[in-house]
């Protein structure tokens, strides 16, 4: 297999090869009479294929054939759930004060803030071994609910440092023999409530861009995989 480009002078030229193997022709020996690299050998044909050099960087840092640099899975949790964060906390700096009790969807912003918090705190690590926090009132996290209590900036700000610290601190402790386990009392295994949570932020995050944006015009910074992570610098925008 062969793939080119022509240059001004056109020469073709390979652009990026890649030795890869794919299903070829089997020995019609019986499996049993073959080594086993024999039969793979047999089994599968080398072949050469191009790749844009713009994918050359992701093919060297995410090299499937040498498992030595693989990172762990909890390594990989670890950096998305610190960008994750630093996204949240961003975005709650991204609320100018004169939004932060404007209704939307018949809620305080805030409460749409404590609602993603809550959430946070709650499933994160074990929902069914958890304590509310001292500012919790019945159905303050509920968006179904309205609530006499008000959250300040500060009180959500210090909610968000305490779960940010208990969240980081969780997942330094991981390993990942450990994430396919339930933890205490719980039905299910600490990836699915850390996967789950990532969904769910991510659904409530998108919704609180969303309100800044339609009122500010702004759009709050976001990470990517890319970026590195900040250090301070929140309320920041695009």
């Amino acid at each position: 297999m062969t793939a080119t480009r022509k240059t001004s002078g056109n020469a073709a030229k390979p652009i990026f090869n890649l030795e890869i193997c794919l299903p070829g022709s089997v020995s019609n020996l019986a499996a049993s009479e073959q080594p086993p690299e024999a039969a793979f050998q047999e089994s599968y044909k080398p072949i050469s294929v191009f790749v844009l050099p713009s994918k050359t960087a992701i093919l060297e840092k995410y090299d499937w054939r040498n498992t030595m640099n693989k990172p762990s899975y909890c390594e990989i949790i670890r950096d998305e759930t610190n960008r994750a964060l630093w996204e949240v906390d961003n975005v709650i700096h991204c609320v100018p004060d004169r939004l932060w009790n404007k209704l939307y969807c018949e809620m305080p912003i805030w409460k749409h803030i404590y609602h993603l918090l809550h959430s946070l705190d709650q499933w994160y690590i074990n929902p069914r071994v958890y304590t509310q926090p001292a500012i919790h009132k019945e159905g303050l996290n509920n968006l179904d609910f309205e609530s006499k209590t008000a959250l300040s900036r500060k009180d959500i700000e210090d909610y968000f440092e305490d779960i940010k610290k208990k969240i980081i601190e969780y997942d330094n402790r991981l390993t990942d023999d450990l994430l396919l386990q339930k933890p205490e009392c719980c039905e299910w295994s600490r990836f699915e409530l850390i996967f789950a949570q990532h969904r769910h932020l991510h659904s409530h995050m998108g919704m609180l861009m969303g309100f800044i944006v339609k009122d500010t015009g702004l759009w709050p910074y976001t990470l990517g995989l890319e970026r590195p992570i900040p250090h301070g610098d929140f309320g920041t925008f695009f």
